[in-house]
């Protein structure tokens, strides 16, 4: 592994990191821009676990860390937030997690230690991959060094994804952002047995909005979620579980959300998901009738549900639906309608085949 250029910190972070060395704190930048640097990326994701000298715990730490720096926005878990001249960074206390056996993503009392070990500290983080720090040093000039407690470098090098310890399937946004790794990096997930112990019936919509949000395909993800917790029969909330009949064949020739990957999927037909994803009932039984049409080959179906649904450029059966809805502007009864509807079901019948 190459060593890292301390230069590729931005100048005003370095002398952000020099100045508060001197008063004894100490600074080792993590999470992504770690990763990414490891990987060849390029980041500007700037994450600091911050410790001190002196050793200090809980609450006066944490006021300790607030009144040495009075310009920070404090947004809870042990984390300020400090926007410097042109970038902002975080800085995060080092803790220990203590989970209760709930659901949630907060399902956990943290314990902030001024002076805990990389190998503690970092034990919290989901994946190796995510485990790996930059830990700076000031004599005469700034330098860092690797900090790998897990091997995330190992990892990179071997192009998997494995998670630190069992804590992992406490937090049930994990295996989100496990799928969202994996698909950003290209990466192969280590999947086992333990990936039963995960439980998603409790998580709201904004967690997979925000994971998704962050991933590079909205497609693939759902696919290996829904691959995922169909293998190890992982619980979902209720409203999600038609997904399991996710079948990858969007209406649409490119999705931008998880919501339309679902919601366009020709498999999923419930009322769950609709509702989960607050979708226009209109909308929503519009986009039926046609994967009813499309899934039975009705094309005189097909046509009628064409006709009445909205659509954008994105949609497969654009061109057709802006065709048949010119031939439609003509007719003027019922059976002119129906005359039209099967003057295109011949059209419509091959895109089925």
């Amino acid at each position: 592994m190459k060593e890292f250029d301390v230069n590729n910190i931005p100048a005003s972070i370095r002398e952000f990191i020099k100045e508060n060395y001197r008063k004894g704190f100490r600074f080792c930048l993590v999470g992504g821009f770690v990763r990414d640097w490891a990987i060849g990326k390029e980041s500007l994701d700037f994450d600091f676990e911050i410790r001190h000298i002196n050793n200090m715990q809980g609450e006066e730490w944490i006021d300790f860390l607030k009144s040495s720096f009075p310009s920070a926005e404090y947004i809870g878990m042990g984390v300020i937030r400090i926007q410097l001249p042109e970038y902002e960074i975080e800085l995060s206390s080092p803790r220990i997690e203590e989970f209760d056996g709930g659901l949630s993503h907060k399902n956990f009392t943290p314990h902030f230690d001024s002076t805990l070990s990389y190998l503690e500290s970092f034990k919290r983080r989901d994946l190796r991959i995510n485990a790996i720090g930059l830990e700076f040093n000031l004599k005469e000039e700034l330098s860092a060094t690797i900090v790998d407690p897990y091997n995330g470098l190992d990892e990179i090098s071997n192009k998997v994804c494995s998670h630190i310890n069992d804590d992992f399937f406490k937090d049930p946004v994990r295996l989100l952002r496990a799928i969202r790794f994996s698909v950003n990096t290209g990466f192969k997930l280590q999947l086992s047995d333990s990936y039963k112990r995960f439980n998603l019936s409790k998580l709201t919509q904004y967690y997979f909005q925000y994971e998704i949000r962050k991933c590079k395909s909205s497609a693939t993800f759902v696919d290996n979620l829904v691959k995922v917790v169909s293998t190890y029969n992982i619980a979902l909330v209720s409203e999600l579980v038609p997904i399991k009949d996710f079948k990858n064949q969007s209406l649409l020739s490119e999705t931008n959300s998880y919501e339309e990957v679902l919601l366009f999927d020709l498999g999923i037909v419930e009322e769950g998901p609709f509702k989960f994803l607050s979708m226009k009932r209109s909308r929503y039984a519009n986009l039926c009738r046609l994967k009813k049409a499309i899934l039975e080959k009705d094309a005189l179906e097909f046509l009628e549900a064409l006709s009445k649904i909205k659509v954008d450029d994105r949609f497969k059966y654009y061109d057709l639906k802006v065709e048949l809805d010119k031939s439609l502007d003509s007719a003027r009864s019922k059976d002119e309608r129906i005359s039209t509807f099967k003057s295109y079901s011949s059209k419509a019948s091959a895109l089925f085949a």
